[in-house]
């Protein structure tokens, strides 16, 4: 019969620390490893690696690795409080490495470990060089062409929107006098806020032929043969800024519309064209509806001679309606244009004067 062995305290406490000292010298470099899954070389970020779903359990060799490990804390604890019973507990732990399939030390819970990295973990989404291959294309070559085109329409509508042109032309004015006119056009432009130079293309048919410099250019509006004594006159071109980045084009126009003023006479017989050119009382206006104070000759009918583009439809004096005959047509010359005049007569002579007149 074999010789029993015993280990007396010392020697006990002796074979724990370097049992010990060599578990946790071998786990200090280990990870737990996980069936199908290993250190990531893809580097991932933060952001990436919070995306990662928890890793599943870690597998047996986990668990047979924290039971070794509270087995050799119990038996230090109990070392120091009862020797027999520390044996006991020591060949339990050798009854437990036995059962440790492969192999009877400690390499065989090694086995189910992988080499630890700092900064890397195991990764549960297989993510491959290629899928990483992948994402880095996607800032340059990977967009499809209505994407890359959406892009391109969003930049041109940027800059669209940071471009602005108009045109103006001089002089101003209300009052259609029959004589040929001279304009200015000037285009300006401003891009991001910046003034900018702007090539001219006239696209309306009275700017055929006229050539713009620096945005500007001189045209002759002349006067109509014949008019309802309301001239408009329209001009409109293409303005085109050019930088490194294309071509853009915004249409520009202008515009003024001049008026035959309206005029007021007394006068016993029907006014001529020569009678109407001289009264003094004239109103410039879009419309002839409004209130007038007008001056008299007592006794003599009063004229209200209107251009034709705007008709009165009531006349009323100091809240009472002013009666008023069949009106006649009259051409008037203004400068060289032929301008229709529709003249209304009052059907009795005022008596005093001045008269306060509310045309409707």
């Amino acid at each position: 019969m074999a010789e029993k062995k015993y280990l007396d305290l010392d020697g006990l406490k002796t074979y724990n620390d370097g049992l010990q000292q060599q578990l946790s010298g071998k786990l200090a470099a280990k990870v737990d490893s996980v069936p199908g899954k290993g250190l990531s070389a893809n580097d991932f970020t933060d952001a990436l690696k919070n995306k990662l779903e928890a890793l599943r359990d870690a597998g047996q060799s986990q668990q047979d690795l924290a039971e070794l490990q509270k087995k050799v804390t119990d038996l230090e604890a109990l070392m120091e409080k009862d020797t027999n019973g520390a044996i006991d507990k020591l060949k339990e732990i050798f009854d437990f490495l036995d059962g440790i399939s492969d192999t009877s030390t400690l390499d065989g819970i090694m086995s189910g470990k992988v080499d630890k990295v700092d900064g890397k973990g195991l990764s549960t989404n297989d993510y491959t060089d290629e899928e990483k291959q992948k994402l880095a294309d996607l800032g340059s070559k990977a967009l499809t062409s209505w994407q890359q085109q959406y892009l391109k329409e969003q930049e041109q509508a940027e800059r669209e929107s940071k471009y602005v042109a108009s045109m103006a032309m001089t002089p101003a004015g209300t009052e259609f006098t029959g004589a040929e006119v001279n304009y200015q056009l000037k285009v300006t432009a401003r891009y991001d806020n910046k003034a900018v130079s702007v090539a001219v293309t006239p696209t309306s048919a009275n700017l055929s032929g006229v050539n713009f410099t620096d945005g500007a250019a001189q045209v002759a509006f002349p006067a109509p043969a014949t008019s309802n004594g309301k001239v408009t006159v329209s001009y409109s071109a293409n303005a085109s800024y050019t930088d490194e980045y294309g071509t853009l084009t915004k249409p520009v126009s202008a515009s003024q519309t001049r008026y035959a003023p309206i005029k007021i006479l007394s006068k016993a017989t029907t006014p001529t064209s020569a009678d109407i050119v001289a009264a003094t009382q004239k109103f410039v206006k879009a419309a002839v509806a409004g209130d007038y104070s007008v001056t008299l000759t007592p006794d003599v009918y009063v004229w209200i001679c209107v251009p034709t583009f705007t008709t009165p439809t009531s006349f009323t004096s100091s809240g009472f309606s002013v009666p008023m005959e069949v009106p006649v047509d009259v051409t008037v010359k203004i400068g060289s244009t032929d301008v229709t005049y529709r003249c209304y007569r009052t059907s009795g002579a005022p008596q005093s004067s001045p008269m306060s007149l509310k045309i409707g």
